[in-house]
């Protein structure tokens, strides 16, 4: 299945969870004997707004990027996952949606580039909905490429370890590349 390309020349996209709405939809339902309504709330995929706008990459390489100490200039080695406000101001939503875009960019840079091999799941959450989506992994891959010197640091972990050290076969990672 191949993904359909980005507009570049829109100002913004609709979120692919709630299709520009800006809400999600719960059900009524009963639990324990106790009745909830049918509610909508904000999206949390857009933050209610019901679109995405083009993210910013000078954004994100300097939220990913290091200022201080001996890994200035390189990729971050922790960094903070965005934080959940309550109630936010329009400026805080957007914040966040950046926020996350530039956590998405920086985790799966360390993961493709070998340096953290758990899945990062936690970043696929993150970029649920965004429709910019390629964009984001078109940088992660360069960032990776850039700062670990291989996108395929993970895949290559992770084919040994589907695979079995004792695998004799074609590399998996020239099997890819074809």
């Amino acid at each position: 299945m191949t993904a359909s390309p980005v507009d570049l020349t829109a100002d913004r996209l609709a979120c692919k969870v709630c299709k520009g709405s800006g809400l999600s939809h719960h059900e009524a339902f009963s639990f324990e004997g106790k009745n909830y309504p049918a509610r909508d709330y904000p999206c949390n995929a857009c933050q209610g707004f019901g679109w995405f706008t083009p993210p910013s990459f000078d954004d994100i390489l300097k939220r990913i990027v290091a200022t201080k100490g001996k890994n200035k200039g390189t990729v971050r080695a922790s960094f903070t996952s965005p934080t959940i406000v309550r109630d936010p101001s329009e400026e805080q939503r957007r914040e966040q949606i950046n926020a996350k875009r530039a956590y998405y960019v920086w985790r799966l840079a360390r993961f493709h580039g070998g340096k953290d091999t758990t899945m990062p799941s936690v970043a696929m959450l993150f970029s649920r909905g965004d429709p910019y989506i390629q964009l984001l992994d078109a940088l992660a891959d360069g960032v990776a490429r850039k700062a670990f010197g291989t996108s395929m640091g993970a895949a290559a972990m992770w084919g040994k370890a589907l695979l079995g050290s004792n695998y004799t076969g074609p590399d998996p990672i020239d099997l890819m590349l074809r």
